[in-house]
């Protein structure tokens, strides 16, 4: 006999509205994946959305007071240059984040349901969104244990054969600062050709007179287009998330776009996908460049690509199927 039905909320803690076009909306490729995998739930259960907080697709229905057994929050807003989660009842921007959090305090209030959250950054949750949403989650399904951040190689992937960028002689890094800009610029300042930075915070440590150009943030369509057509680029933590081991989708971006990733040494200390030798790995100021010069592109990706595996192509098997598994494993 079948399980019943769970009725499940969907909604994201932040003061965005989440979409699942990869292509459109994207601000980067794990958070478009967890949105797409909570909308999919939708196939085996009945799953309701916030208009202000989740784009409504396939089966998924408007939330109308309908009793919750389960809410689903997808990922964690904070700011990535105070690494705090803000939200100011005097800001415009946020009354979104304030409007669906009266609905789903209510909903906690009313129907106390599990909460499970869908993690893809070292910082799962902060107190003050529990302030604002009203419950911090009970379970986590994290990036980590999910494998989700291979997804930066199936979004890149499609994306490099699509456009068919010719590369260029740019080093290109998008992210926000997060407190990496003292190792960052240790290991960039002396390479010897343009650098194009996108993300907040960067212009007040990368100076143009060493090669920078700071662009600030960009969708992540913008930004992938530039990496696509960048021979090189950096795969850089911050100490919290070397400290707790945690691997990024930005190598895998990396892989997908055939942009030789620079791996820190100090990432993947448990080499988990990098061996701590290997030739993309970079620990000193001089590095980066020296292998540009001495190695060169063509022999870097060929090495590069031996680190990729096909399986992470495969949306429905290797992201999908394991991630029903987990989650009807919690409720």
């Amino acid at each position: 006999m079948a399980e019943p039905k769970k009725n499940i909320l969907v909604y994201s803690p932040s003061a965005r509205r989440i979409w699942v076009q990869p292509f459109k909306r994207i601000l980067n490729p794990s958070y478009w994946l967890i949105a797409y995998l909570a909308a999919r739930l939708a196939d085996i259960h009945n799953v309701y959305t916030i208009e202000k907080s989740f784009s409504k697709v396939g089966k998924m229905h408007r939330y109308k007071d309908e009793k919750i057994d389960i809410v689903v929050s997808v990922g964690a807003s904070y700011n990535p240059a105070t690494l705090r989660a803000e939200f100011n009842k005097e800001f415009p921007a946020h009354d979104r984040a304030f409007e669906i959090g009266d609905i789903t305090k209510r909903v906690f209030k009313k129907n106390n349901p599990q909460h499970i959250n869908l993690s893809v950054d070292v910082r799962p949750w902060f107190d003050n969104l529990t302030k604002v949403f009203g419950k911090e989650p009970d379970q986590y399904i994290t990036e980590q244990e999910m494998n989700w951040q291979q997804v930066g190689y199936l979004i890149n992937d499609k994306l490099y054969h699509q456009y068919k960028k010719i590369k260029q002689d740019i080093f290109f890094f998008a992210g926000g600062i997060k407190s990496r800009q003292d190792r960052f610029l240790e290991l960039t300042k002396n390479i010897q050709t343009t650098k194009i930075i996108h993300g907040g915070g960067w212009d007040k440590y990368l100076k143009r007179e060493d090669g920078y150009i700071c662009e600030g943030f960009n969708q992540y369509i913008k930004s992938v287009q530039t990496m696509l057509k960048a021979k090189w680029g950096l795969v850089i933590h911050e100490p919290l998330g070397n400290e707790r081991g945690w691997i990024t989708a930005k190598f895998f971006e990396h892989l997908g776009s055939r942009t030789i990733g620079f791996v820190d040494s100090q990432y993947d200390k448990d080499e988990l996908y990098i061996p701590k030798n290997h030739i993309l790995r970079v620990d000193k100021p001089d590095d980066i460049q020296n292998k540009i010069d001495k190695v060169g592109y063509a022999t870097l990706i060929k090495e590069q690509n031996k680190l990729i595996k096909e399986e992470w192509a495969d949306l429905e098997k290797f992201y999908v199927k394991p991630f029903f598994k987990k989650f009807n494993s919690l409720i």
